[in-house]
């Protein structure tokens, strides 16, 4: 009995959490005029394996998703990995870690 209660009350906690706080994974125009791929933490984002990005690429501080906005914390290690045509990064102060 005491498993049932227990095993109810954490569906009842999981249920409680807000949609923000779900990780979700989508593609967004950044300003620099790419489309990056996003994965989400909370209220954080990190840009994950992105291909055909050219040119000079400008990661931005935040990213916002239906409404919600992202901060930009994490570049996954081969985020550009496939992107030849890709001359120069600049990564935001924002960004604290590149992940591997």
């Amino acid at each position: 009995m005491k498993h049932t209660i227990t095993l109810f009350a954490v569906l009842l906690m999981a249920l409680a959490i807000p949609q923000s706080v779900c990780a979700l994974t989508f593609s967004a125009a950044v300003p620099s005029g790419q489309t990056l791929n996003f994965s989400t933490s909370g209220n954080n984002a990190t840009v994950r394996q992105s291909s055909g990005v050219a040119g000079n690429l400008v990661i931005p501080t935040s990213i916002t998703y239906n409404g919600v906005t992202y901060s930009v914390i994490n570049i996954y290690n081969y985020a550009f990995e496939n992107c030849s045509e890709l001359t120069s990064v600049t990564i935001p102060n924002s960004v604290t870690t590149i992940v591997t």
